[in-house]
């Protein structure tokens, strides 16, 4: 079906970005922090302090800004080309309603796929700070993981984040369904309105989530 298609398109094919971010930062911010909490007696911590940023801020937000980069640009684009090639006209004489038909299981594909790439992404990051924690800092596995275990919480942790990431979808949906539908229908314009999709995307992503 047309929802399977999009969220294979959405979710998918953004795991090789997603993972590799994630993975990378898992590691680099192990590395950074594991130096200033030994300064306080506290390197064994170095999990749980990751765990925390990563599943309530760094999760949901730099997938949500990654996915704008990927799928609310192609989305955008999409749609414009639609346009110009005047698709969405066509539909409208064959009463169509062109926003149930491609807008909506866009919509839909992108509130599943992105809380769903939030939660690899989180984990994907542990996994990489493991990685450098173990193999490199020379913190144990036992300690590391059941500090990770004990001190983060679904309901007050993990959730939040996840709910971030539905309304970061939605956020970046109805930026890049403008700029598609509304914005000027040339081939210049389409490229310039992708364009404004990730920037404008990614500026609101940060302020809802001060928010």
């Amino acid at each position: 079906s047309t929802l399977v298609t999009e969220i294979y398109f959405m979710g998918v094919m953004s795991l090789p970005l997603i993972m590799t971010s994630a993975f990378f930062i898992g590691m680099v911010f192990t590395v950074q922090t594991y130096y200033v909490l030994q300064g306080f007696g506290a390197a064994d911590q170095v999990g749980l302090v990751l765990a925390m940023c990563v599943f309530r801020e760094l999760g949901p937000v730099i997938s949500g800004l990654l996915f704008t980069g990927r799928a609310g640009s192609s989305i955008t684009a999409e749609l414009g080309l639609m346009k110009t090639t005047d698709q969405i006209t066509s539909m409208q004489l064959m009463s169509i309603d062109p926003i149930s038909r491609t807008i909506s299981p866009k919509l839909i594909a992108m509130i599943i796929a992105l809380p769903l790439l939030t939660m690899i992404f989180n984990w994907v990051a542990l996994i990489g700070s493991a990685f450098v924690a173990q193999g490199l800092l020379g913190i144990d596995s036992g300690t590391y993981w059941s500090t990770v275990k004990n001190g983060v919480f679904f309901i007050g942790d993990v959730l939040p984040g996840l709910f971030k990431a539905s309304v970061f979808a939605i956020i970046v949906g109805l930026v890049a369904f403008y700029h598609g539908y509304y914005g000027v229908a040339t081939p210049s314009a389409v490229a310039k309105n992708a364009t404004k999709t990730v920037v404008q995307g990614s500026m609101l992503i940060l302020a809802f989530d001060y928010i």
